[in-house]
């Protein structure tokens, strides 16, 4: 049997790193994952409190069962978001947040932003990129993370599939 699309609910963690090959090894080292998908310098395009930003990522992921980890690393343009907890000289992981996958259209994960935002978490960032729509909610307050949500196309269905796997 086949593992499940990324879509719907509960299916990512987001860790934030300020070096993601030690973020790598320590997850590999803890028997967690054999191994990442890594992207380089991978382009964001989104609107950022509610102004155009691009930013450039380093990114791993790879599946543990049915949850994804997520490695970010900030690498330039507008990373703030990415960066509290992860500051200094010395090597920084930090749990940055928790992504939920909208199944159904787009219509849906903008429905699914809409609720979010009338439940009180402020909409920090959305892209619409040629994979899917992507967004993040500032979940602090309620929650001590952010809420990511992830509706994908067929060519982010397609590259979620091709992720590592293990469990």
């Amino acid at each position: 049997m086949g593992h499940p699309p990324i879509n719907p609910g509960f299916v990512q963690l987001g860790y934030v790193t300020n070096d993601l090959e030690q973020a790598c090894a320590a997850f590999k080292k803890a028997k967690l994952v054999p191994d990442f998908f890594i992207w380089n310098k991978a382009p964001v395009h989104m609107q950022l409190y509610g102004k155009p930003a691009t930013a450039e990522l380093n990114l791993g992921f790879a599946w543990v069962g049915e949850t994804m980890i997520e490695l970010i690393m900030p690498v330039s343009g507008s990373t703030e978001v990415y960066m509290p907890g992860i500051e200094g000289p010395g090597f920084g992981l930090k749990l940055h947040h928790i992504g939920y996958g909208v199944a159904g259209t787009e219509a849906d994960f903008d429905a699914k932003l809409e609720m979010e935002i009338a439940l009180g978490h402020p909409l920090v960032n959305v892209s619409r990129a040629s994979m899917g729509s992507y967004s993040l909610l500032d979940g602090r307050k309620t929650f001590g993370h952010y809420i990511e949500y992830l509706w994908n196309n067929a060519d982010g269905l397609e590259f979620f599939a091709r992720i590592p796997r293990s469990g």
